[in-house]
């Protein structure tokens, strides 16, 4: 337990009232005093220091007021818990739908939690570097996952009570984390089915796998689809060249990808929706109005960010599955 003494500096051109607000401060951040750390009393910290009660009432109320301290009529004035209400949030990357998700998440919240957001990239050194330098300093834990056989390891160090899995929870499925999460598997297939009349108008259908950090079971996914309709179907790996052909229909799982489709489509001239199919993974504001509007499979993010903050809130314990679905636009 940290022992709190104060004394006035009469050198110091800041008042009675700001330098006992300060030296309290100080004295948290610098971990002289910890969470639950008793605080001398008012009467205490007047005798001891010359200035007024009121001004020592004052100094203490103001720290309540920024949340450094609380008070209890048992236990008096003590350091407050300030990772009670801090929420480590870990993307993989930023996007559009990615911060429709902090947006949604950040509503929800009261205004005395504060976040603090970062990405991985799909790196395991950043991952664990940033993941392991941030224990002790926040109560609740919602991350991202990847395909990496040492995200197991490193999530064991963060205590289970305080971890939520996001989006992803590829690795750690049994590990019975409380998790909010879209299926990258079965409700592809059920998404595609969505799609299936529009999909048949073509003589085939590829999907553009040329980023390998998205979940392999999507591969799965639409190859299955692909036999059990009799959809003649194929996968373009990262290697191979995306060339447009007309009659074709195509599933990008990222934005250059369909960019390159765009802009092939444009200089052979040939018409979304009729000479050419495109389906792209998760929904954004302009894809409603890319030529005509762009069919998409997506989750709905703005709902994930929504029940994460209820998991948050609540404490839940459980594995809640975000629907994915197809909406269906001018481009299939």
């Amino acid at each position: 337990m940290g022992e709190f003494r104060f004394s006035v500096d009469r050198s110091s051109g800041l008042t009675k009232f700001q330098q006992l607000v300060n030296a309290v401060s100080d004295a948290v951040a610098g971990g002289t005093l910890k969470a639950g750390d008793a605080l001398p009393s008012v009467n205490k910290v007047s005798e001891e220091s010359g200035i007024a009660r009121a001004t020592v009432f004052k100094a203490y109320k103001e720290l309540k007021k920024r949340e450094v301290i609380q008070s209890t009529p048992a236990k008096g004035y003590y350091v407050a818990d300030v990772t009670a209400n801090r929420v480590f949030l870990f993307f993989d990357t930023y996007s559009d739908f990615k911060q429709r998700l902090y947006e949604a998440f950040r509503s929800k919240l009261p205004e005395n939690y504060s976040l603090g957001l970062y990405f991985h990239h799909y790196n395991i050194e950043v991952f664990e570097s940033l993941l392991l330098n941030s224990i002790g300093k926040y109560n609740t834990y919602l991350v991202m996952s990847f395909d990496n056989p040492k995200i197991p390891e490193v999530l064991s160090k963060i205590n289970p009570d305080n971890l939520i899995m996001l989006d992803w929870d590829i690795n750690v499925e049994d590990k019975g984390y409380p998790a909010v999460v879209q299926n990258f598997d079965f409700q592809v297939e059920k998404a595609l089915e969505i799609g299936l009349d529009r999909i048949r108008k073509y003589d085939s259908f590829h999907l553009v796998y040329h980023d390998k950090s998205h979940p392999a079971a999507t591969r799965s996914s639409f190859l299955k689809f692909c036999e059990e309709f009799g959809i003649k179907g194929s996968i373009i790996e990262k290697n191979e060249r995306i060339a447009v052909k007309k009659g074709q229909a195509y599933f990008t799982l990222r934005e250059p990808e369909l960019i390159e489709i765009l802009r092939q489509c444009r200089e052979k001239g040939y018409e979304l929706g009729k000479d050419v199919g495109l389906v792209t993974y998760n929904d954004q504001p302009q894809l409603e109005f890319v030529d005509k509007g762009i069919t998409v499979i997506s989750t709905d993010f703005f709902r994930m960010g929504i029940e994460a903050a209820g998991q948050v809130l609540k404490r839940q314990k459980i594995r809640k599955l975000v629907p994915t679905t197809m909406i269906l636009r001018n481009s299939l």
